[in-house]
């Protein structure tokens, strides 16, 4: 009987260090925010245009989640001394630097905040993080979807049109 016990408190402890590993694997983003921009678009409008230029780009998107506002590219090799995009603890050489990218579009008081940061990985035993060159070159690159969402927003709407959300019978307003 206590071969039994022990058994069942071995399982039980295995299987919930498994599935505290498997939280962590299925949505591990050890990356850092490094740049942060208020943009005066809704975040819906905001979304549609990113995701879109970024396929125009022929970025690889590897994760789309609407629902928490994330676009998540796939990992890049930096073109040339991975010195230009890695700040690495102790410096020295770095061979080659990859960045895995990622965009969030938060919801803000007066429109969105859009904020790009990136997860790195260099050929060298120290300590590495990104020191926003890349982001900088990707947030150009993602621009004209910028400018075209508050151009967007700012526009007259046509009137009304229908709208996402429910209402309550007899009170007009939304839930």
């Amino acid at each position: 009987m206590r071969f039994t016990r022990a058994v069942r408190i071995l399982a039980v402890g295995s299987a919930v260090a498994l599935a505290g590993c498997g939280v962590r694997m299925l949505d591990r983003w050890e990356g850092r925010p490094v740049i942060r921009r208020h943009v005066p678009a809704p975040p819906d409008a905001l979304w549609a245009r990113l995701r879109a230029r970024a396929e125009e780009l022929g970025l690889v998107v590897v994760e789309v989640r609407p629902e928490d506002g994330i676009i998540e590219l796939d990992w890049m090799t930096a073109p040339g001394d991975g010195r230009l995009y890695l700040r690495c603890r102790p410096a020295g050489p770095i061979g080659s630097a990859s960045l895995k990218p990622r965009i969030a579009i938060f919801p803000a008081e007066t429109g969105s905040t859009l904020v790009i940061g990136s997860r790195v990985r260099a050929t060298t035993p120290a300590a590495c993080e990104s020191n926003g060159q890349f982001e900088g070159w990707l947030l150009d690159r993602l621009e004209p979807a910028i400018v075209a969402a508050v151009e967007t927003s700012r526009a007259p709407a046509p009137g009304p049109g229908p709208s996402r959300f429910r209402r309550r019978p007899g009170t007009g307003a939304g839930w």
